[in-house]
């Protein structure tokens, strides 16, 4: 498996979740691998899988693409729903407390996804400086996404592990 990779359908589908606990979804998925299994590849499946979404003009569509589902997102690229707005938030968030959670024993700047959420916040804001309009449902998504992180990077990630 290369570097470029991105996660699985399968590992995808397991971080969709949205009213279930950030812990019992990092668990739950940490299940999913095989105890023989480096955890390394999927970290950085993971990254990659958060930066495609991230930086796609249409991260509801490409997370429709990427789980193998056809669907009102595939079929009908200009309607994007609550539902596939959700969906992308829901692994936004929970793939990014899974990043958070594998390292939660070690101090912040020891976390090997450092990099990845100071980019992440950066990027957003950028972003956020130069958007002109109204805001849409992609829009939102990275807003609360950016939020989110920079909740783990001011140490707060322990307190949102038991939010639905």
């Amino acid at each position: 498996m290369t570097s470029t990779a991105h996660l699985s359908a399968d590992l995808l589908g397991g971080l969709l979740a949205f009213t279930t606990p950030f812990h019992i979804t990092s668990s739950g998925f940490l299940t999913r691998l095989s105890s023989e299994e480096s955890l390394f590849p999927r970290v950085c499946e993971l990254h990659n899988t958060l930066e495609l979404l991230a930086s796609s003009p249409s991260p509801m569509r490409r997370l429709y693409e990427l789980r193998g589902v056809k669907g009102d997102a595939e079929t009908n690229q200009d309607a994007e729903t609550n539902q596939d707005a959700e969906d992308l938030l829901s692994f936004m968030l929970n793939a990014e407390f899974l990043l958070y959670a594998l390292y939660k024993e070690y101090p912040i700047l020891l976390n090997p996804s450092l990099a990845h959420w100071v980019g992440c916040c950066r990027e957003f804001e950028r972003y956020a400086k130069g958007h002109v309009g109204e805001w849409g449902l992609r829009d939102q998504v990275l807003k609360m996404r950016a939020a989110f992180v920079k909740g783990i990077l001011s140490e707060r990630g322990a307190d949102v592990s038991f939010l639905t």
